[in-house]
């Protein structure tokens, strides 16, 4: 790290963040984020338009408060409930997820956090692989050293990353705000941020994985495979030996094994998931970094 710079970093890092949004890798994964954030929240938000709409012929008259309520009552089944507890492995997270929190809101953002890992590869595989094929990087190296390339490569993804959270949070609450009105707008507004807190977080690991297995091969294709199989396969492996131990901790071995912990309704379980991620995401990257540092370029 001793040639590391900081301007020459941050300077890599915003052409790469522009570049990624003229790219086909870019406008793929910008796509595919947005488009899946809407297919899982149509899922969710119909029946309750649905709801709304019905609600004159119900007799219940056209108001969101009334069907707020009664999405109150079905969100604090016990079957629902346990549901969300099955899910997130946590006991009494359900209750706080749907009852203290905007329950409509907290089911889009878990079934996103499920996906997200995978959503990630589509932004990330491509970091350094293309140049690296194409012998692009030798032009680059004549200016600055390997370092502020690679880390430079790997903030433009986190960068271009948390572009796209932002704007699916803001869409997503702009629609739930004005179209359903059922929720207050403060504790709307919060939640989605500790929401898009928890997908920043998550995703960090993630970029970093890729931009490690990006340096090591010279075709795109091969890299997006194995960022997917390498996102995947880990957390299945370590879902199985759960079962074979009888146990319930190997999965935190794994990026994916924290992925609801950032909105767990206990601030230390918070901040512990945090400082986890981020542990992973230093780990990654020192070792995508030597890989970097030694390979032919």
């Amino acid at each position: 790290m001793k040639d590391f710079n900081l301007k020459h970093t941050w300077t890599i890092a915003k052409y790469h963040m522009l570049f990624s949004l003229r790219s086909g890798g870019g406008i793929v994964f910008l796509l595919m984020t947005l488009v899946s954030a809407m297919v899982i929240a149509s899922i969710f938000i119909l029946p309750v338009e649905a709801m709304v709409g019905a609600g004159g012929d119900l007799g219940l008259g056209n108001d969101p408060a009334i069907t707020g309520n009664i999405i109150k009552e079905i969100s604090g089944s016990s079957i629902v409930r346990g549901l969300v507890n099955w899910l997130i492995g946590g006991e009494g997270q359900g209750s706080y997820l749907l009852n203290e929190k905007p329950a409509l809101l907290s089911c889009i953002m878990l079934a996103l956090l499920m996906l997200l890992p995978f959503l990630v590869c589509f932004g990330a595989f491509n970091q350094t692989t293309s140049d690296i094929a194409n012998k692009g990087l030798r032009f680059i190296l004549l200016r600055t050293e390997r370092v502020n390339i690679y880390l430079g490569r790997v903030m433009g993804t986190v960068l271009f990353s948390l572009t796209t959270v932002i704007l699916i949070m803001v869409l997503l609450v702009l629609y739930i705000q004005f179209k359903l009105g059922i929720y207050e707008v403060g504790s709307l507004w919060i939640w989605s941020v500790q929401g898009g807190v928890a997908y920043f977080m998550l995703s960090l690991p993630f970029v970093a994985l890729c931009a490690w297995i990006s340096s090591s091969f010279e075709s795109p294709f091969g890299s997006l495979l194995l960022c997917l199989l390498f996102t995947g396969l880990p957390a299945i492996f370590l879902k199985m030996l759960n079962r074979y131990l009888d146990a319930d901790f190997s999965h935190k071995f794994w990026p994916t094994g924290w992925k609801f912990g950032m909105l767990n309704s206990d601030l230390t379980m918070v901040l512990l998931t945090g400082t986890v991620l981020f542990l992973f995401t230093v780990g990654f990257l020192m070792l995508g970094l030597r890989s970097f540092q030694k390979r032919d370029l």
